[in-house]
């Protein structure tokens, strides 16, 4: 679930922690203030990406290869980061058939080792050398934009924007220096952090017992809602 959190909105959230605690008001510029979100939600992606493997921010897209090449860049409805997996059809995502993804230096060696379609990555291009008819389905990491305008929309999941606003805090406390609230905010960061963890391993159980399910009862045909529902991490 994502909340409509406008930068204003955090920016305001922000501003009435850092009056709270702040010894130095005349630091905190409104640029300064957005900056720190901004450095929150960088910041805080990568942390909930590697306690959920990535689960939070998954796209899932339906792409046409040019002459065996997909363009990452260009071609993707979001701004990669990291790219999962890549099939013919969306339940290869899930059951791990199909196709293989592997460096270049070992694309060649693989096909012929095992005839299956193989991939590799040459910076922004994807590329087979294999000939290949219809379109590929990609999974990847997204990246979550930066928020410029007032109005513009924080992406981030509803159940950590109350993290965003104290990495915030923290951070901007670190830069001013002012050590008796770096202490209380950083208590405040690793205790929502550790509930992350909690969270993340509570996932890792469901996610195991799904794919379980899928083993045990070789279903393949998956819709959008049960595709999601197999990878979504649970709430905290």
């Amino acid at each position: 679930m994502v909340y409509a959190a406008k930068l204003s909105e955090l920016v305001s959230r922000l501003h009435a922690e850092l009056l709270t605690s702040s010894t130095s008001p005349g630091f905190w510029t409104e640029d300064r203030k957005k900056f720190l979100i901004n450095e929150a939600i960088r910041g805080l992606q990568l942390e909930i990406g590697l306690l959920y493997n990535d689960a939070h921010f998954l796209q899932r897209d339906q792409v046409t290869p040019n002459s065996g090449e997909i363009d990452l860049s260009t071609d993707l409805t979001r701004d990669m980061l990291t790219l999962r997996k890549i099939g013919r059809v969306a339940q290869d995502i899930v059951t791990g058939s199909g196709i293989d993804l592997v460096t270049s230096a070992e694309a060649w060696d693989n096909f012929n080792r095992t005839g299956r379609e193989t991939w590799y990555r040459l910076g922004n291009i994807l590329k087979t050398e294999q000939e290949i008819t219809g379109d590929r389905v990609l999974l990847y990491h997204y990246r979550l934009p930066l928020l410029n305008d007032d109005n513009d929309v924080c992406q981030f999941p509803e159940d950590y924007q109350d993290a965003l606003v104290i990495r915030a805090a923290y951070r901007g406390f670190l830069q001013a220096k002012e050590k008796d609230s770096v202490a209380i905010y950083k208590g405040q960061l690793n205790e929502m952090v550790e509930r992350m963890k909690s969270t993340a391993a509570q996932y890792a159980t469901v996610l195991d017992q799904r794919t379980r399910e899928v083993e045990d009862y070789g279903d393949t045909r998956y819709s959008n809602a049960q595709f999601f529902r197999f990878l979504t991490p649970p709430s905290v």
